[in-house]
Parts: C-alpha cells; sequence; structure tokens
C-alpha cells in the first residue's frame, strides 16, 4: 500500500489560492499515485489522494458521519476532500518511531519561546502512547495535562472505568498527567460543520451536532461524575448552546480538582450577551484562540457574513468587562510556524491584524500586560 505521506497546510487556505479552493484527489494524485497522501489544513479538513481513498476503503458508498461530510462530484464519488471526517474514515496514527521527533522538536520550540507547560488534547490514538513513552525515557522536559478525545481516543468505559488513569500510574505527576477528557459536539467553522442555528453564508449548510443532545448530556454527566474536567469542543451558536445545557443538568460545577469545565472556541465568533451571562452563572470557561485572529478570522468573517462575521474575537470584552480569565493558547501546532509562540498571540491581541492585510477595528484590543496574563496566571488556573 505504500508508506504515508503526511502534508500541512493552513487554516482557510482555500482562500490564498486562485483557483479558490483545496486542492483534491486529483491535484494530489500529481504528488504519487502509489502511496496515500493526506494534506491537512486543521484537524477538520483532510485532503486525499485516491492511493489514500483505497486504502482507506472510501468509495460513492461511504456514508457521512455525524458531524462531517465528504465533498463528492456530481456523480456521487468523493473528491478527496473531507470535513471532520478523520476517525470516521479509520485514518491512520502514525507510530512513535515518526511521532516522537515531532513531539521533541516541538517541544524544543516551546522552550526556545519560554513555555514550560502545556494542555495537550490528544486527537490521535497513538498521542498518548506518545506521551508515556517520551515521560518513561525521561525526555519529557515540559509539563503536560493530557486530555484524550472521548471516545475516539479514550473510550467512554476506559475513562469512567479508570483503565485510562492507570496509564498514567508510573508517570511522574509533575511531568506528565491525566488533566481530564476532551470531546467534541460539533465540526469545525473551517470546514462550515460547526453547528448553526442559521445556514452559512452565501450557503444551505449549517452543520451538524456529533451527538444527539441528549446523548451528549448522559456522557457529560457521567464524565463529570468521575471528577473529569471537561474541554468541549463547540464553535456554531447551537453547539454552544447544547453543550451549555449539559453543563447545567450538572449538580456541581466543577471537576473534583476545582478546574471549570470549559468550552473551546467559544468567544471566536457569535458571542452575545446572553451567552455570556449563561457562561458566568454556571461558572463554564470560554476558551477562544488569540492567534486565530491573525490566522483565522479572516476566514470567519468570510463564512459568516457582514451581520454575524463582524464580530469576532471580542478579547476586550470578554476579559476586561465580563471578567473572564481566558487562558492564552495555541489550539493547534501547524496552522502558522509561530502559531504556538505566546508573543504571537499576545501581538494578534494588541494589533488584530488579519493575514489578508486588513485590521480589525473595533476597538476590541487588548494591552500587552493583560495579554501576557492570559498566557501565564490565567492559563495556569484553566486546568
Amino acid at each position: 500500500a505504500g508508506q504515508w505521506i503526511l502534508g500541512q497546510g493552513m487554516h482557510y487556505q482555500n482562500q490564498h489560492i486562485a483557483e479558490g479552493r483545496y486542492p483534491n484527489r486529483w491535484d494530489l494524485d500529481r504528488v504519487s499515485t502509489e502511496h496515500p497522501v493526506v494534506v491537512r489544513f486543521s484537524f477538520h479538513i483532510n485532503v486525499f489522494n485516491s492511493k489514500a481513498l483505497e486504502v482507506l476503503g472510501v468509495d460513492k458508498n461511504t456514508p457521512d458521519s455525524d458531524g462531517g461530510y465528504l465533498e463528492r462530484d456530481a456523480d456521487g464519488v468523493p473528491n478527496g476532500v473531507s470535513n471532520d471526517m478523520w476517525h470516521a474514515l479509520n485514518a491512520p496514527d502514525w507510530p512513535y518511531e515518526e511521532v516522537g521527533p515531532a513531539l521533541a522538536n516541538a517541544q524544543a520550540s516551546f522552550l526556545e519561546n519560554g513555555v514550560t507547560a502545556i494542555t495537550e488534547f490528544t486527537l490521535f490514538r497513538g498521542g498518548v502512547d506518545a506521551y508515556l513513552e517520551m515521560e518513561r525515557r525521561k525526555d519529557l522536559k515540559i509539563r503536560v495535562a493530557l486530555y484524550p478525545k472521548v471516545p475516539s481516543v479514550c473510550p467512554l468505559d476506559d475513562a469512567l472505568s479508570g483503565k485510562m488513569s492507570a496509564r498514567f500510574a508510573d508517570a511522574d505527576p509533575s511531568r506528565l498527567k491525566l488533566g481530564g477528557m476532551k470531546m467534541f459536539i460539533d465540526g469545525g467553522l473551517t470546514s462550515r460543520a460547526a453547528a448553526m442555528y442559521e445556514p452559512y453564508w452565501d450557503s444551505d449548510l449549517k452543520g451538524h451536532l456529533s451527538f444527539k443532545p441528549e446523548e451528549f448530556s448522559e456522557i457529560v454527566g457521567k464524565l463529570h461524575g468521575a471528577g473529569y474536567q471537561i474541554c468541549v469542543h463547540a464553535i456554531g451558536d447551537l453547539a454552544q448552546d447544547v453543550v451549555l445545557d449539559a453543563f447545567a443538568a450538572l449538580p456541581e460545577r466543577k471537576a473534583f480538582n476545582g478546574a471549570a469545565h470549559r468550552i473551546e472556541h467559544a468567544g471566536n465568533c457569535l458571542w452575545t450577551d446572553e451567552r455570556a451571562k449563561r457562561f458566568a452563572d454556571l461558572g463554564v470557561l470560554p476558551v477562544p484562540q488569540p492567534p486565530f485572529i491573525y490566522t483565522t478570522a479572516a476566514g470567519y468573517r468570510k463564512n459568516l457574513g457582514p451581520v454575524r462575521g463582524a464580530d469576532v474575537f471580542p478579547m476586550r470584552r470578554m476579559v476586561l468587562e465580563q471578567k473572564f480569565a481566558v487562558p492564552g493558547n495555541s489550539d493547534a501546532i501547524g496552522i502558522h510556524p509561530k502559531q504556538h509562540v505566546p508573543m504571537f498571540g499576545i501581538w494578534a491581541m494588541v494589533a488584530r491584524e488579519m493575514n489578508n492585510g486588513e485590521t480589525l477595528t473595533d476597538g476590541e484590543n487588548l494591552d500587552v500586560m493583560t495579554s501576557l496574563r492570559m498566557y501565564t496566571r490565567f492559563a495556569a488556573r484553566s486546568i
């Protein structure tokens, strides 16, 4: 079947290409027809060549998943562009021999930029193994709180039975610990799979929930009852409200260690005073991504249209006026070469420049010291 070749793109790269689209399977076939090739433009958008689709058994009869979909030609044949379908397609994990050196390089870059501790949302099954192996070899120099994705990385039964926790029994907790659990209730706004009340701009797509609300609430209740801090990916306004409803049904508001439950990407867009009040009343922490101001805001605005897209990343309102202790964070390495660098995120909050050459002039700029506090004190309090 050949050897997998992995490429890395950036958010909304289609908006920076002359044709205005992502490459498809036939474009990537020019790279290789013998080796499976996949190019990632975020966790949400992955493009496979024809060999990769063959290896994965993907054809016109492959169904879309809850919360994701395949792009297809006029005959229903997948064109290689997948949106929030990575685990549904059973796409590969990479062994430690390949992941380990990559993590070591990332760790070196973190340390070079003054980062000594991170939260890691493990979205691939081999990620837990890789971090445990790094700690066993005493190669882990930064402190890591790991949050495996339920259920694709950590089956729910493994979380509730203590089987996942037991894997960390021999690890030095000052270096590596199981911080909590990560869930996804919708897809990415980059892929137009985030679950919305109203369609995306110039589209009839509204995204989809990954779980039925009652099923999701039941899982959240069980994870909370087991003591975990729960961090949920929710970008769409419908998705965020479903998550808030689930947290509202809990008998207590925090994990056993006192950490607040979090909604990742809340505050990037679709932030209203009414929704902010629900977050505050429930003690739920919104976690927008400061570097996205540069890398992703222009794409958000285009996908949401002139009304909903006019209010993105209201950092001053959230931090200084509404008093949320928003943690500085990167979301992921690979979106931009400096995505994980705190000073890049701080600059983005101060300057509010976007990668299309425009600047957000909405008065939502933060000062340097407040931005620095987000990457230090607030980040430490969020785990």
